[in-house]
Order: structure tokens, then C-alpha cells, then sequence
């Protein structure tokens, strides 16, 4: 059925510009209204639509609360204006409502559920919980339009205009935001799972409590966003535009910065620990002030070791692009600061070689307070612990900067003599630029009177009282006692030296009588000292490896008693390594071990905890493998609290284990030589409270701090205060 068509004026249109005599003119205009939709259904997709789009935009005020009369699914308004029009609640479901003018339209609790909307105009409209499921608005402009509690699920937003917007809890899910704008919007809460977002603008939006986790921010304008209330955890964001962004007091620690733009961005209190900000762009960015922990050992290797762990805020520092020098010095001024500010309890030397790994190179070693801080903090530490123990091989620039150190305070030449002999032999031993300083540097220790009567035995050097570096041989090194007021000193050539150091264990028939000693600046041969003695008291840098060398043979035997079949071999290696590249985390391994430790550990619950304890058969194997099995219950349990040292060392991150998984079995082995030592002796713990600390860090109990690299190095540090000798013949010497 067609409408009659005419060129004269619409009456319909023109009967809703009469006077207002009764019927008023609200009825009349609903009553014309639904005359064309009742009268003329078939053709309401022509003609009839045209017309009622020519009364709606004459008068949309009057004739809009009468539309909700009215069953328009389908129906083609494009192109109508609703301009503040009140169109609450009314069905428009399915409705082609496309290039529309919808401005300051109340669309509240409508229904627009797969309508048309696309190009239309919806600034500043009310679509205060309207559905607009599966909605086109392909290109919609709906700037400034409340769209609180709004059902956006499955609706096209492509290339739509949502500047500053309030999206606050939005239902987004399969939404399609690609090249849309919601520059300035509000989208807290806001769920972005399944969102499309390329070529999205969020620029200066605010994504307070918005997670973030597993959505692809790739193409995504983020410029000027506030993130301080948003879940970043595990977001990727290499290599995006971050600009002006806000991140104050977020948590970016592992975080993939590469290649990101943070140019003028707010960084200040945040967590950087782990994040990786190489190729980053920071000109203008704020990184005062930011997060640093109340430090204590477990914070110290969380924040500082990378040796132990994959990442630091150390490295984070160092991936920052050299043309940064400003911002890579600040953050190390910080850093020192506050580590000055630490509880006088808190020793810095676990972390000693993480940090002369980073700040003994360029560009901090050329700052005037970073150099300061290291001679006065670091490198004493870093020369006291390797004035006992085999020094690994620097790198050239903490070489130069151990050099400098020492030659600023030619004192630490005597106070760290064992140190320092190992210093002037790392050098002297390789082809390195530093040789002419280090000689220099060696010829005045030669020449203070503590050491030239010694350079005048006709053994020493090239036998004319001056060292020969050109033979390994020759007796170029003198060392002082490093008991204090002693007479005693060794003189010996660097492949003595070299081969009484010898941590891993390559050789067995080490010479350790070759070398000359002097007491009184007289010498004296081997039957006038027995060597655990001297090591013991006065040369203390070889008595980790001549104890550990007396005692192979027992650890042997140990490492027998445990049957490990194909990993004997791994085990046996990694003792002569500081750190192993093979792991043994997998399912497979993981399994295998777990078959060999079975028949050793039994488990068993106490007040609703389970751990584990060495079965009686195996405590009487590990204890004659020792000899062991008369002596008194302190020996033995400070045998095996040593033990346990060294297999915490076996499952963490330097031996067996990765910075997040260990080897479980060798954990549980660890627990139960450690409960058997303290059921032996309970003295051999500082305390019951040191004790369940330590237990709660094996097993993971009570939210300890579990990494074993942290926890192997405190048992040690306790062990070497309380019975040193009984760990230098088990702690390989390679670990120490």
C-alpha cells in the first residue's frame, strides 16, 4: 500500500501548528503520529518515516514523549533531529538512527540495543544506563555525553569521538575502539578484556583501577594517562608512547620499558627494581624520590643482586641510555643515600660485587660522590672478604677502581694484604692496560719497610731485588701476616700462588710447602710449622682450600652416601664453580632427585605443618662418612647445620635453581639436616626465633622471604662467627 503523495503541505505537519484548543495539542500530535504508523505499516520505511521526521524536527520537544507509543524497530530515522530531545526509556532497538542529531538528547534507560548509530551526533546526550548492545557507532561523536552504567557489550565505537567521556564501570567487553578517541575520558574500573583498542587514544584519560593484564596496548596513544590507581601487573609496554604520563608511587619493578617513550613523565616514588628501561626515552622525565625499601638482607638481594637474581635496580639503572648521564647519577645518589640511611645492623657486604659490578664503571666511576662512597663503603668490604678467600678475576674497570682506592689509601695494602697480593697477581698474570700502574703501585709496597728486607733475599724476583714479571716462577710475591703484630711473611711465585688458591679443586697434589717463610725476618723451614696452624692464624687467604682439600675426600664420601647416580657428576663440578649454568628444575630432574632423597627423608606434621627429617639410617651413614658417629652432639650438629649451608647453596639461584624455582628436594634435604642439628644442639642457632625464621625461608611458611641464595649466604655468615674452622672443611671454597 503507497501513501498518497502531494506537492502541498504535509497536513499532518501543518495540524501540529494549529492553535492549542482542545484536544490539546500533545494529543493531536500523537494522535497524527500513530494514524501514520497504524494506517500505513507497509510503507513506513518511504514515505511515512520522512514525514514523521519532518514533524520530530519541528517540534521534537512536544513529540518525543509520545514516541515510546510507538514500535519503530527497523524503521529508517538517519539524519533526524532529536536535538534535547526527551527520549527516556523509549525502544529504539534496530532503529537506523545514523548521522542523527542527538545533542543533549535524554536517552536515559533507552533501548538501542543493534541501532544504527553511526556519524551521529551525541554530545553531551544523557545515556545514563542505556542499552546500546551490539549498538553501530561507527564514527559517533559523543563528546562530553554521560554514558555512566551504560551496556556498551559488542558495540561498534570504531573511530568514535569519546573526549571526556565518564566510562566509570562501563560493561566494555567485544566493544570495537579501534582509532577512537577518548582523550581526557573517565575509565575507572573500566574491564578492557576483549576490548579492540589499535589505534585507540587514551591520551590524558584516567585508568584508575583498570587491570590491564594480557591487553595488547601495542598501537595504543597512552600519552598523558594517569596510571597511578591502574593494575599494570605483568602489562607490557615496550616500546609506546608514555609521555607526560603519571605513574607517581606505581610498582614498575620488572617492568618492559624498552624502547618506550617517558618523555616528561611523573616517575616520582616509583618501583623501578627489575624494570628495564633500555633505548627509553626520559628527557624531561621526574625520577626524584623514587621507591627504595627499608633495607635489611632480604631487600638487599631483592633490590641490589643481580648475581643472585636475573634483575636489579642496579641493571635497571645501567640500561638507561648513556645520553641520560644526568638521570643514571641521580638515581645512584639516591640509591646511596639511602643506603647510608640503613640500620647500622645491616652490612652491605653480601651485595658488595652487584655493586662494583654497576657503579665501578662509566659513568659513576667519574663521579666525585659515587667514588667517594665506594672507597669509603664498598671497597674495604670488597677487599676484607677477599683478604681470606680466592679473589674471582675483575673486570678491568673495578680493577682501575680497586687500584685508585688503594693507592688514595696505601694503607688497605697492609690492612687487606691478602687482597691486595691477589690484585697485583690478577693483574700481572693477563695482558691488561693497567700492568704499568700496578707495578708502580706494587714497588711502593716493596719499599716500605715492612717488606724491602725481604725483597733482598736472593730468591726474590729476578735475584737483584726487583720482581720479574716475566717469569711465573720467579718469587715476586711477599705476604704479611694478617695477625696483627706478627713477624711472619711468605714469599712465593705466582703459579705457588695460583695453585694454592686453587678453588676448583683441579688439582690434588698441590705443593702447599713451596714457598719461603719468615718469622722474625728469619727463615724457616717446614719443620718448624704445621701448616692448619699458620693458615689458621696468619695466612687465613689459603685456609678454606687447604681445609676443604684435606676434607674431599669426606664430601666424597658424602656425596656417595647420597646415590645420585647420573647427577653424581653435576654435583661434583658445581662445588668447583661459583656458579652452575645447569639447572636441574625440570619435571624430569626434579622427579629423578626426589627418587634418590626418598629413601633419605621421612615427612611429618607437627601442630599442622609438614616437614621433613633424615631418617635414622641415613643420619647414621652421613655421620660415619664424617666420622662422626662418637663425637659429641655439638660437633655433629655443627657439621650438619654446615651441611645444610651448603645444600640450601645447591638449590638456589647460583647452583641448581633459578631466581624463582629450586630444585624442592634439595630444600626439603636442607630443612632436614638443618632440624637435625638443632634437635642435637639448639646452641648451635643464635636462637629458637633464627631457627624458625630459617625453617619458614626453606619451606616457604608464613610468607618468609624463601630465596636460598640470601639464606645460604646468612647460615654461612652465622657458621663463620660461631665455628669457621668446621665450615672451611665442608663450604667449598669456590662458594665462599
Amino acid at each position: 500500500m503507497r501513501v498518497p503523495t502531494s506537492k502541498s503541505a504535509d497536513p499532518a505537519i501543518n495540524s501540529a501548528h494549529t492553535s492549542l484548543d482542545s484536544p490539546s495539542r500533545f494529543q493531536r500530535l500523537s494522535h497524527v503520529i500513530s494514524t501514520i504508523y497504524n494506517d500505513y505499516k507497509v510503507a513506513v520505511h518511504r514515505n511515512n518515516c520522512h514525514r514523521i521526521k519532518k514533524l520530530v524536527n519541528k517540534e521534537c520537544n512536544s513529540v518525543s514523549q509520545f514516541l515510546i507509543k510507538i514500535s519503530l524497530s527497523g524503521n529508517n530515522l538517519s539524519g533526524i533531529n532529536l536535538q534535547h530531545a526527551n527520549l527516556a526509556s523509549l525502544p529504539l532497538s534496530r532503529v537506523n538512527l545514523s548521522h542523527a542529531k542527538l545533542q543533549h538528547a535524554d536517552l536515559n534507560h533507552s533501548k538501542l540495543t543493534n541501532t544504527l548509530l553511526t556519524a551521529v551526533n551525541l554530545t553531551k546526550a544523557n545515556l545514563y544506563r542505556a542499552n546500546l548492545h551490539g549498538a553501530d557507532l561507527h564514527d559517533a561523536d559523543l563528546h562530553g555525553a554521560d554514558l555512566r552504567g551504560v551496556n556498551l557489550h559488542g558495540a561498534n565505537l570504531y573511530g568514535a569521538n569519546l573526549r571526556g567521556v565518564n566510562l566509570t564501570e562501563v560493561n566494555l567487553f567485544k566493544v570495537d575502539l579501534r582509532e577512537a578517541d577518548l582523550s581526557g575520558a573517565n575509565l575507572t574500573k573500566v574491564k578492557l578484556y576483549g576490548v579492540k583498542l589499535e589505534g585507540t587514544s587514551f591520551r590524558g584519560a584516567n585508568l584508575a583501577k583498570v587491570n590491564l593484564l594480557g591487553i595488547d596496548l601495542k598501537k595504543v596513544d597512552l600519552r598523558e594517562v594517569d596510571f597511578r590507581e591502574t593494575d599494570l601487573y605483568t602489562t607490557t609496554l615496550r616500546g609506546m608512547n608514555l609521555s607526560c604520563a603519571n605513574f607517581s608511587r606505581k610498582d614498575l619493578s620488572k617492568m618492559d620499558l624498552r624502547g618506550s617513550n617517558l618523555s616528561g613523565t611523573n616517575l616520582s616514588g616509583v618501583d623501578l627494581c627489575g624494570a628495564n628501561l633500555s633505548q627509553a626515552k626520559l628527557a624531561g622525565a621526574n625520577l626524584c624520590d623514587i621507591k627504595l625499601p627499608c633495607w635489611n638482607e632480604d631487600n638487599l638481594d631483592r633490590y641490589l643482586n643481580h648475581i643472585n637474581n636475573r634483575s636489579s635496580l642496579l641493571k635497571t639503572i645501567a640500561s638507561i641510555d648513556v645520553k641520560y648521564h644526568n638521570e643514571k647519577i641521580s638515581l645512584v645518589h639516591q640509591l646511596i643515600n639511602s643506603l647510608d640511611q640503613r640500620s647500622p645492623d645491616i652490612s652491605l657486604s653480601s651485595v658488595v660485587e652487584p655493586l662494583l659490578d654497576t657503579l665501578a664503571t662509566v659513568p659513576y666511576n667519574q663521579d666525585p660522590k659515587i667514588i667517594n662512597w665506594l672507597n669509603n663503603n664498598i671497597l674495604p668490604l670488597y677487599l676484607a672478604k677477599y683478604d681470606t678467600s680466592m679473589m674471582p678475576v675483575p673486570a678491568d674497570p673495578l680493577l682501575a677502581t680497586l687500584l685508585s682506592c688503594i693507592n688514595k689509601q696505601q694503607e688497605l695494602m697492609f690492612s687487606h694484604n691478602g687482597a691486595f697480593i691477589q690484585l697485583i697477581s690478577q693483574v700481572m698474570a693477563r695482558d691488561s692496560c693497567l700492568r704499568h700502574q700496578t707495578k708502580t703501585l706494587y714497588n711502593h709496597y716493596l719499599q716500605d719497610n715492612r717488606v724491602a728486607f725481604y725483597t733482598m733475599n736472593p730468591d726474590f724476583g729476578n735475584y737483584a731485588g726487583n720482581p720479574d714479571w716475566s717469569d711465573r716462577e720467579a718469587n715476586n710475591f711477599i705476604l704479611l701476616s694478617s695477625q696483627q703484630n706478627s713477624h711472619y711473611a711468605m714469599m712465593m711465585s705466582q703459579n705457588q700462588l695460583q695453585q694454592m688458591l686453587d678453588s676448583q679443586g683441579k688439582k690434588t697434589d698441590i705443593n702447599w710447602y713451596g714457598f719461603y717463610l719468615y718469622q722474625e725476618q728469619e727463615n724457616i723451614g717446614p719443620a718448624d710449622y704445621q701448616l692448619d696452624t699458620l693458615f689458621q692464624h696468619h695466612f687465613k687467604l689459603f685456609m678454606a682450600n687447604y681445609c676443604f682439600h684435606q676434607q674431599q675426600a669426606k664430601f666424597a664420601k658424602l656425596l656417595a652416601t647420597l646415590e645420585l647416580g647420573e647427577f653424581q657428576s653435576t654435583f661434583q663440578t658445581a662445588i668447583t664453580q661459583g656458579f652452575s649454568k645447569k639447572k636441574l628444575i625440570d619435571f624430569s630432574s626434579q622427579n629423578k632427585l626426589t627418587d634418590i632423597f626418598n629413601n633419605k627423608l621421612e615427612p611429618y606434621t607437627e601442630n599442622g605443618v609438614t616437614g621433613y627429617r633424615l631418617t635414622a639410617d641415613y643420619t647414621q651413614q652421613l655421620l660415619q662418612a664424617y666420622n662422626l658417629s662418637t663425637a659429641d652432639k655439638t660437633t655433629q650438629a655443627q657439621t650438619l647445620l654446615s651441611l645444610a649451608a651448603v645444600f640450601s647453596k645447591y638449590s638456589s639461584s647460583a647452583i641448581f635453581g633459578t631466581e624463582t624455582e629450586s630444585p624442592n628436594v634439595l630444600r626439603s634435604f636442607a630443612f632436614a639436616l638443618m632440624t637435625q642439628a638443632y634437635q642435637l644442639a639448639p646452641q648451635t642457632f643464635a636462637s629458637k626465633k633464627q631457627y624458625k625464621d630459617w625453617d619458614d625461608r626453606l619451606l616457604g611458611y608464613n610468607n618468609a622471604f624463601s630465596c636460598t641464595a640470601v639464606l645460604s649466604t646468612i647460615m654461612v655468615e652465622h657458621i663463620k662467627q660461631h665455628f669457621p674452622t668446621t665450615l672451611t672443611g665442608i663450604m667449598p671454597p669456590a662458594w665462599s
